[in-house]
């Protein structure tokens, strides 16, 4: 028995060395053995997908049982809710490595699992606010209660991708993943690198290169897993002008606090504040930025709709619930100091928006300073998908480029609907007040849209309207109709070209009736113009600058205070938009009598669109002008129109008159006073500080056809100083003329007239008219100046100024006229000669005495024959040379006295008598000069 017993023992002893040797060897070859391997990745595939909630497909790599662990690759895992189609969330490819350890089972009876994990690609979406996959994360992060408790204790995350997309904001997150976590006193503490993180909405990029660090803690508790985090994370936004910004903030649990910024802080999102509100997650956010950047970000996320160039500084305040619905929502969005870069006008702006349950409901108010103040209302539901707004105006509303017309406060209203397919349609009305007429003008019209389109129609008295925009285009102006009822023809018909490649310039054409450029000139500047015709238009529209050609043909515009129109015109200009500066490449004008050509122009205005700068060279080509009928000139020469900040407009230039008709007397005071305000009234009537400096001389001479002058002159004058108060330098000279006394007239043989600095009101004359008449050579002199001149007549043989003025007007010297004439002539000289009223001076004062004496009675009461007597002679002229006298005594019929004289040269004349004593004798009268 005790031999048996020896033998047990011994037996045993040897299968337990046995068993030592082997078991080691079984566990270390277990792992190559294909049973053993489908073993194993049975179980861990079953305990992992009943770990994570979800389908698990891996390639097996290794495992150990000494040193317990897995790896495995080419993993594959997908909700189970939707098998097979698995796109709620993906898990795939990378390698991981799964372990634990013998020591931490017996020691706490728990499973502790070490997780690395390498090139694994995490795909996730998110749908009413919630992360698909984030309940399988928080599995991982939590407990796990089998048999025995499988905690999470190390986790080593290498170059992995996680993706997050949402089909409802059209929105994907990218990033990459780099971290560790470990677990240190049931706290499981995590800290990730961020690197290459993007954000992309509506296929387009809004940030990119982010980087940054993830700083996690997770613990569970008795109310589950609880989490919290610190994030800093940096990242470049190409939308903004400012590209490098940041991002922090913390999360505990259930709410967080983040914010948001740039380096300059020009952008600044903060605080962002996420909290729980009845089970209902809430956030808040206080938002201080720039508005080009907030319309950079619009203009990314909608890249169809076009927004302008704008600046300022935006205030956004937010709050808002984050269920599926947003069923409560208050916002307000202040936008200061806003400025479009193309007008300069400054506005500011207010919305603010709330949303309770399906109905939304906004208060609207802009504030253009020195132009209007805007309100309005609206409201929208969701349910019903019908909504309305309500524009007005609270204060009163100058018309631009319309000075005289004015909208008052709630003169101009507007109200739209939106219709269930997002169409909206309104209607709008706007009294207009003329504040110089005092009549009005009144406006309504109906507003349609469909997406992007929009089309506004109306009348406004007789007149219709319409309108086509496209706000996801450049420029937002389509189509433009201005139709006239009572005479049936468009004033305006400009049409875009549509079908234009998306890479070229906007391509437009039409027309513009001078009706309506009348009836804006008559509004604008209150100035008739006459004009007849229809002015084509065509040219393009790039981003930032507008071309355009003008043609007018078979019309006629008739220029002021002339008697010529323009029939014809071909100009090409160009207006750039952000730089505020309108061009004249060429224009060419012809006239009925003339022409003249712009070869290139340049206009820069400011910000209030007020000239700030002028460019405006004018070649002139025998132009007809004309002042009042009294001159008429063909003009050929050139002006430049200039004016720059710094200094007051200037026009400068020389001009050539090659024909002139001058029809007033030259010698008037009067009339150098109209040609000043003609000149003003023409070249600028609403710049009276226009400087000049201004060359005026005649090609051919100048004829002077007046009642007392007609005269050929040349002249060479500069026009200084201003418009309002020119300076006149310079000379004019009479080559040839008569002075057109009624008798006889007076020739020129010297005259100029010398306009000297600062007396251009006083010129310097100097004038000298000679003829002989009746054997007397008359000469008249006039010196000084035409204000404070010296008339000096002189005869040879000398005679008296009154015989010499008896002379000039009846053709007699006898010096008894002087009871007659003399004073009244003399009185009235100076009227003729300097006056602007010579034809009403001649027919009023010395027209009549020629008349008289057409036929000369000449009485005398001297007796110088001694015969006594009352006497009278008659005296008859044939022509200059011919003439014959008969001088009677009444008192004795028979002394009787006949004379002819013939003048046969100015020197030489013939004399027959026959005198009282009837004795007949001849005389030749022969002079010398010496």
């Amino acid at each position: 028995m005790c031999t048996y017993l020896n033998l047990a023992i011994f037996v045993c002893k040897r299968l337990l060395l046995v068993l030592c040797i082997m078991l080691p060897t079984l566990l270390l070859l277990a792992p190559y053995h294909p049973i053993c391997r489908q073993i194993v990745a049975h179980h861990t595939k079953s305990f992992m997908e009943q770990a994570l909630g979800c389908h698990l497909f891996f390639e097996l790599d290794s495992f150990s049982i000494i040193n317990p662990h897995i790896q495995i690759h080419s993993l594959k895992a997908f909700p189970k809710t939707i098998y097979p189609t698995h796109d709620s969330w993906t898990c795939q490819g990378g390698r991981y490595k799964i372990g634990f350890s013998w020591l931490s089972i017996l020691r706490e009876q728990s499973i502790h699992l070490t997780i690395q994990v390498d090139n694994v690609k995490v795909y996730s979406t998110y749908k009413n606010q919630q992360l698909a996959i984030a309940l399988h994360i928080q599995r991982i992060l939590e407990k796990t209660n089998f048999p025995i408790d499988c905690v999470l204790n190390f986790l080593h995350l290498k170059n992995s991708m996680f993706t997050i997309h949402s089909d409802e904001h059209a929105t994907a997150i990218e990033l990459r993943l780099h971290g560790s976590s470990k677990r240190i006193n049931d706290i499981l503490k995590s800290k990730i690198t961020i690197t290459d993180a993007k954000l992309a909405i509506n296929n387009t990029m809004l940030a990119h290169n982010g980087i940054g660090t993830v700083e996690l803690e997770s613990k569970n508790g008795p109310r589950g897993l609880t989490c919290s985090a610190n994030i800093e994370t940096t990242f470049l936004m190409p939308c903004m002008q400012q590209t490098n910004y940041f991002f922090s903030g913390k999360w505990e649990n259930d709410h967080g606090r983040f914010m948001l910024r740039n380096a300059d802080d020009s952008c600044n999102v903060n605080p962002i504040i996420i909290t729980q509100r009845q089970q209902v997650p809430w956030l808040q956010l206080n938002c201080q930025l720039r508005i080009v950047e907030l319309c950079s970000i619009i203009s990314k996320i909608c890249p169809s709709m076009y927004l302008p160039n704008l600046s300022g500084s935006c205030a956004i305040k937010l709050a808002t619930s984050l269920n599926s619905d947003l069923t409560h929502m208050d916002g307000t969005v202040i936008m200061n100091d806003m400025q479009m870069q193309t007008n300069g006008k400054r506005a500011y702006t207010s919305l603010a928006v709330t949303k309770r349950n399906k109905d939304w409901n906004s208060e609207f108010s802009m504030r253009i300073p020195s132009i209007c103040d805007i309100k309005g209302t609206g409201n929208w539901s969701q349910d019903t998908r019908l909504g309305q707004c309500n524009l007005f105006n609270i204060s009163s509303i100058a018309v631009p480029y319309a000075p005289y017309w004015k909208i008052e406060p709630n003169a101009a209203q507007c109200t739209m609907t939106i219709n269930q397919q997002n169409a909206i349609e309104g209607i709008f009305s706007c009294i207009t007040n003329h504040k110089i007429l005092h009549t009005t003008v009144s406006t309504d019209g109906q507003i349609n849209t469909q997406g992007t389109l929009a089309t506004i129609s109306g009348t406004t008295g007789d007149k219709r309207y319409a309108i086509r925009l496209d706000a996801g285009t450049f420029p937002f102006l389509m189509a433009a109709k201005y139709h006239d009822n009572k005479n049936s023809i468009d004033l305006l018909n400009i049409e875009v070209d549509q079908n234009r490649p998306v890479q070229e310039s906007t391509h437009f054409n039409g027309t513009v009736d001078m009706n309506l450029i009348q009836s804006l000139v008559q509004s604008g500047v209150n100035h008739q113009l006459q004009a007849e015709g229809i002015v084509l238009v065509e040219g393009s529209i790039d981003a930032d600058k507008i071309n355009t050609h003008l043609s007018f043909k078979d019309g006629t515009i008739r220029l002021p205070h002339t008697y010529n129109f323009v029939h014809t015109i071909d100009a090409n200009c160009s207006y750039a938009i952000a730089q505020k500066l309108f061009t004249i490449t060429r224009a060419q004008c012809d006239l009925y009598a003339g022409s003249f050509s712009i070869p290139y122009c340049k206009i820069q205005l400011d910000d209030d669109h007020n000239l700030e700068q002028i460019y405006l060279p004018l070649l002139l080509n025998r132009c007809l002008l004309n002042m009042d009928q009294e001159l008429f000139a063909m003009v050929s020469g050139n002006l430049l129109l200039g004016m720059n900040a710094a200094a007051q407009p200037c026009l400068s230039g020389n001009l050539i008159l090659d024909k002139s008709h001058l029809k007033e007397n030259i010698l008037s005071y009067t009339l150098r006073n109209q040609f000043a305000k003609y000149a003003g009234s023409m070249i600028s009537a609403n710049h009276p500080s226009l400087s000049c400096n201004v060359t005026i001389e005649t090609k051919e001479p100048t004829q002077i056809d007046t009642a007392f002058l007609q005269a050929n002159a040349q002249a060479h004058i500069t026009i200084e100083n201003s418009i309002s108060s020119p300076q006149i330098t310079g000379t004019i000279k009479f080559l040839s003329g008569t002075l057109l006394f009624p008798y006889k007239p007076l020739n020129l043989t010297k005259g100029t007239l010398r306009f000297l600095p600062g007396y251009n009101n006083d010129p310097l004359i100097e004038l000298s008219a000679k003829n002989t008449i009746k054997k007397n050579t008359i000469t008249l002199h006039v010196t000084g100046s035409l204000q404070n001149k010296d008339l000096i007549f002189e005869s040879t043989p000398p005679l008296t100024d009154e015989q010499i003025i008896s002379l000039l007007m009846v053709g007699c010297a006898n010096e008894s006229l002087n009871v007659m004439a003399p004073a009244l002539i003399m009185n009235n000289l100076h009227k003729l000669i300097f006056g602007t009223e010579q034809s009403s001076v001649l027919h009023s004062y010395f027209k009549p005495l020629t008349k008289q004496f057409s036929i000369n009675l000449i009485p005398s009461f001297t007796d110088q024959s001694g015969r006594g007597g009352l006497r009278g002679t008659l005296e008859i002229e044939i022509n200059d040379q011919l003439r014959a006298s008969i001088q009677k005594n009444f008192s004795l019929t028979e002394d009787t006295r006949f004379e002819i004289e013939y003048a046969a040269t100015d020197n030489v004349t013939v004399r027959g008598t026959r005198n009282e004593r009837r004795d007949l004798g001849c005389e030749v009268e022969m002079r010398w000069k010496f």
